[in-house]
């Protein structure tokens, strides 16, 4: 038996020796891949990480950017306000023109208005003010300057403050203090911003 002790033995020994080996073969094998899933969770870390740096720099240039959009609202916005305030000023000051120079700038309106006799048509204030001084102011620089036509003081009377309707037949010429700024407005208005923003 002892042969078979021996055989046993020997047979024992080389398959521990094998399994040892298997054993040991089986650890490398579990180790490598163990260090490819580390190298790839590496990767991905990596590569999540790089992303989401990605994603913050969107973010950021996209607030950065809303940002601008927003300010150059406020300053559009603001430079408006300050043309607006700027015409409104202009209004006030046309509104407010000492009586002569009021007349004469209302006459010389008048009188660009062409040939062809018409009449100025007033709002009440203005009419009973100084409607007929600028139809008299108006008439003599008519005739002074060879224009045919008498205009005459409307009966009707006008809704706006400031300035004159010309009718002349079925046409009426708006020339209220209000619409010669809001004309003025629309081809003024880049060299007033020039001179209010540089």
């Amino acid at each position: 038996m002892k042969g078979m002790d021996t055989i046993i033995a020997k047979i024992a020994e080389e398959a521990g020796l094998d399994a040892a080996k298997v054993l040991d073969e089986a650890r490398a094998q579990a180790a490598e891949v163990l260090k490819g899933y580390e190298e790839k969770a590496s990767a991905v870390e990596a590569g999540v990480k790089e992303q989401w740096e990605k994603t913050a720099q969107a973010a950021e240039r996209k607030l950065v950017s809303e940002a601008q959009l927003e300010g150059r609202k406020v300053l559009l916005e603001k430079k408006q306000q300050l043309l607006a305030q700027a015409f409104d000023k202009a209004l006030a000051e046309l509104l407010n023109l000492p009586e002569d120079k009021y007349i004469a700038f209302m006459a010389n309106m008048a009188v660009s208005a062409g040939d062809g006799a018409g009449e100025l048509i007033f709002g009440a204030e203005e009419k009973a003010a100084w409607g007929a001084k600028v139809v008299k102011a108006a008439n003599a620089l008519r005739k002074e300057k060879g224009i045919q036509g008498d205009l005459v003081l409307s009966e009707k009377t006008g809704s706006e403050k400031g300035g004159m309707i010309i009718s002349k037949g079925d046409v009426e010429i708006n020339c209220s203090m209000n619409a010669l700024v809001q004309m003025e407005k629309e081809t003024l208005a880049a060299e007033v911003s020039k001179v209010l923003f540089g």
